[in-house]
């Protein structure tokens, strides 16, 4: 386990001391420059397809026609996206909300249901952090005890099913943490990087959330197809969704969000109000996919996605977050 510290001598007293018994100690910069350059290579064409070309030479080797099948079809979907539904904009990345993130609370949580065997863990720790794993089986999950506070969910909000219960837990932080003061949600496939308490200075008093802004598109129309290409969610339920937001009069080209990081300030009343009315709209379209719902519940109560702070416009490319990618 590493105990981050940065180079500002007025930071290093309190987490110098508790850096003894968390491991050694070593600058966050550092890490995230090795993790920059590491994301470097691996969003590189000749990595990729590298790597494309090993997972098809195993399923080969072990005969796997199945996954290879949804492999090559996801492929030639990739394309026939990469063609018509790449609309992509980049957006101004700035700190919004200037605060010493040393002083403040902060939970960094995922929620992991249904028996996922593997969780990515954070590189560094913090004094002010703490990382909750919300899961369905605590039981299962100790060796991660070292990284992680594991924290067993009710049976009242577990019997709502598995995707229900993450989007209910996912969207309503200052439910379940009302001691801290901030609350970072990460996808269980992510690992923190180097300062991610940094993150919170993206967050604005608009709307008092911060995330990603989606890497390939700003419209959650053509965000739509893709998901009908890709197989994802029910398809019958996204086009009567899309129906719905259109009948609404909800514009093309919008805006979007990466929903696989959030920041929230749990003391913000907007940040609360916009989360639990993500909730209810995710409820409503029944397609259960949260990034369709989400630019429309900020039409509804108009504001503009850009009101929404911006963690980086490439989730892939932030330093600060690793998204776990199997070769």
């Amino acid at each position: 386990m590493l105990f981050c510290s940065d180079d500002n001598p007025a930071l290093k007293g309190n987490e110098k001391e508790t850096s003894s018994h968390r491991g050694d100690v070593m600058n966050y910069k550092a890490v995230e420059q090795l993790e920059k350059e590491k994301q470097e290579i691996l969003n590189s064409p000749a990595y990729r397809k590298g790597a494309a070309l090993l997972r098809y030479k195993k399923m080969i080797r072990e005969r796997d026609f199945k996954k290879l099948k949804k492999e090559l079809s996801d492929y030639k979907a990739a394309k026939v996206i990469r063609k018509n539904y790449l609309n992509h904009k980049d957006r101004p990345q700035t700190d919004c909300n200037r605060v010493d993130y040393t002083k403040p609370r902060i939970a960094v949580y995922t929620c992991v249901l249904g028996g996922y065997d593997k969780i990515a863990r954070p590189l560094c720790h913090f004094d002010n952090v703490d990382f909750l794993l919300f899961t369905d089986h605590p039981q299962d999950y100790q060796e991660y005890a070292d990284d992680y506070q594991i924290i067993g969910l009710e049976a009242d909000l577990l019997s709502k099913g598995n995707i229900l219960a993450n989007r209910y837990l996912k969207f309503h932080p200052a439910e379940f943490m009302k001691d801290y003061d901030y609350a970072i949600y990460m996808d269980g496939n992510v690992r923190s990087v180097g300062e991610i308490r940094s993150m919170i200075n993206r967050i604005p008093d608009q709307t008092g959330i911060a995330m990603h802004n989606h890497r390939e598109r700003d419209d959650i129309y053509s965000e739509a197809q893709a998901c009908r290409l890709l197989r994802r969610g029910d398809p019958e339920k996204i086009a009567a969704q899309m129906e719905r937001y259109r009948q609404a009069g909800f514009p093309e080209h919008y805006g979007m969000n990466e929903a696989t990081v959030i920041c929230s300030d749990l003391k913000n009343k907007t940040s609360i109000e916009l989360l639990d009315a993500w909730w209810d709209e995710f409820i409503q379209s029944e397609s259960y996919r949260d990034q369709l719902a989400w630019p429309f519940v900020l039409y509804q109560n108009g504001i503009p996605v850009e009101a929404v702070g911006n963690l980086g416009n490439n989730i892939y490319e932030n330093p600060k977050v690793e998204m776990m990618r199997h070769a």
